[in-house]
């Protein structure tokens, strides 16, 4: 039911890790834009959105607690304090989270995916009331906008293009 979702997923996560590559510690932790989200921040952002994905499908989220605090709903990069998780530890629970969603999104019942989600996002409730749209927008959606911002901060940081 969601195969074109988790072959989008799959492609945009592979990229949105090339994009990260190359970054340093210190280099994810810069603001390089007034107002504009940090690579640290974007990073463990995928990695609880991934997390979110999972808790809406009923399975458990891995990320630990405090980086649900750090990088969730409502955080922003100007709220974070150091220290910051290592970019080796985000970039694993990244991965991880993002693989589990994509395994458990193949065994989501019918029934599951027709239902009303109860995430506290009034735009999804609105526009996208079932655990499918929600699904489908977190795994695709919110990750490409995620990797247009990350596009943008290595254009800021002066890193290359990926392609």
């Amino acid at each position: 039911m969601l195969k074109t979702e988790i072959k989008l997923s799959r492609f945009l996560g592979n990229h949105f890790l090339q994009l990260t590559a190359d970054w340093t510690d210190e280099q994810l932790t810069l603001e390089l834009a007034p107002g504009v989200n940090t690579p640290v921040w974007l990073l463990g952002h995928m990695a609880v959105t991934m997390d979110l994905g999972l808790e809406l499908i009923g399975d458990h989220a891995q990320c630990p607690t405090e980086w649900h605090e750090m990088f969730g709903l409502g955080s922003t990069p100007r709220s974070m304090t150091a220290p910051f998780p290592a970019k080796t530890d985000l970039v694993k629970m990244f991965q991880s989270s993002h693989s589990r969603l994509l395994d458990a999104a193949n065994r989501v019942p019918a029934e599951l995916l027709a239902s009303k989600h109860n995430l506290p996002i009034d735009t999804l409730q609105n526009y996208l009331p079932t655990v499918q749209d929600a699904l489908s927008y977190l795994m695709t959606t919110q990750l490409a906008m995620d990797i247009g911002q990350m596009i943008l901060l290595r254009r800021a940081a002066g890193l290359p293009p990926v392609t």
